[in-house]
């Protein structure tokens, strides 16, 4: 499976607000990355469907869901960065 330019900054995105302990939402992942919300929203919602991201209500705005990795996405990360170093 290929991933496109586009998808690597949407996952950075979304794995710096994990590691910040700040999960983004949509909205803030489009503002940084300039890419459309249209686009960013179909990759987010492919990779929730795989299970390797989950929305969370944001508890300061119910209008608005976080996204956070899921543990099936570190093992896939892991496995993903083994077979680079292999």
């Amino acid at each position: 499976m290929t991933t496109s330019l586009a998808e690597l900054i949407v996952l950075t995105e979304v794995v710096k607000g994990v590691c910040l302990g700040a999960p983004v939402t949509v909205s803030e992942i489009v503002k940084s990355s300039g890419i459309s919300r249209w686009t960013v929203s179909r990759m987010i919602i492919r990779y929730i469907d795989a299970g390797s991201i989950k929305e969370t209500k944001d508890p300061e705005d119910s209008r608005s869901e976080l996204l956070t990795w899921t543990p099936a996405s570190f093992e896939l990360s892991r496995e993903w960065s083994r077979d680079w170093s292999e």
